[in-house]
């Protein structure tokens, strides 16, 4: 999981995410708490979201650019 998180999102994200390890009915299931950062982070380098309670939605181009700007500054 640590290797995925870190191609992934990058490991300068790993003091933001928290996790704890469930059994449901037989089935393990991870459980992720996401602390809010001071800079912006992509999925993959290029994909950017924003949680909307309950769901998380892309954002691209100019939304995103506007987003980044508003939220984290230039």
């Amino acid at each position: 999981m640590k290797n995925k998180l870190k191609e992934r999102i990058g490991e300068q994200f790993y003091p933001f995410i928290e996790h704890d390890i469930f059994e449901v009915d037989g089935s393990k299931l991870i459980h992720f708490r996401c602390k809010r950062s001071d800079r912006p982070c992509f999925l993959d380098g290029t994909e950017f979201y924003v949680r909307a309670n309950p769901s998380s939605d892309k954002i691209e181009g100019i939304k995103m650019m506007e987003y980044v700007k508003s939220r984290f500054g230039s």
